[in-house]
């Protein structure tokens, strides 16, 4: 089973945290248990909201910040 690493998992707990706290049980499972797609795809769209507000910049490119997030919906889809 796929692993986030620390950062990532960081990353994904303060946007949960933010943006779909009843999304934080899920986090404890994640790399213990397969989640099920449901609950992957749950996290993946929290993440792709915070990339719509806070990942582009002003001619709608990924800046750094949405890059993290891209990756990171990418390593979610793969586990």
């Amino acid at each position: 089973m796929n692993q986030l690493d620390p950062r990532q998992m960081t990353l994904l707990r303060d946007v949960i945290e933010r943006r779909n706290p009843e999304l934080s049980g899920l986090l404890d499972r994640l790399g213990v248990v397969r989640l099920t797609t449901e609950e992957r795809e749950a996290l993946r769209y929290a993440l792709a909201d915070e990339l719509c507000e806070s990942g582009l910049g002003p001619d709608d490119e990924h800046n750094e910040f949405g890059l993290e997030l891209d990756d990171l919906i990418g390593a979610l889809g793969r586990m």
